[in-house]
């Protein structure tokens, strides 16, 4: 990914970058994955735009229908993750990897 974002193929990157180059690479790229979802895009501006006019054409009361309401919002981050607790959430990691890896704790 961060190869064909910079135009080199991935052998040339692994010359050319340390580890912390490359890691802070990738940090800015799934930082800018998150600014494009929570920004909707000219594009998605439009596609709303034309579901907004085809729902007034067959709405009771057009002018009810706005255009944001065929925006679509994304985060980036997950909500419920911010309710749990630390402790429950160390709780969840260690229950998916023990899961994953096949391993019963106290083992």
């Amino acid at each position: 990914m961060l190869a064909v974002r910079l135009g080199m193929p991935p052998s040339m990157l692994m010359e050319y970058m340390t580890s912390s180059e490359f890691t802070e690479g990738l940090a800015f790229l799934v930082w800018e994955k998150e600014q494009e979802m929570e920004c909707p895009s000219v594009d998605q501006y439009y596609f709303a735009q034309i579901a907004a006019e085809q729902r007034r054409a067959i709405a009771k009361d057009p002018k009810k229908v706005r255009l944001s309401d065929f925006l679509l919002t994304f985060s980036a981050r997950a909500k419920q993750s911010s309710r749990m607790s630390h402790a429950d959430r160390l709780q969840a990691m260690k229950s998916f990897w023990s899961n994953v890896t096949g391993m019963k704790r106290g083992s």
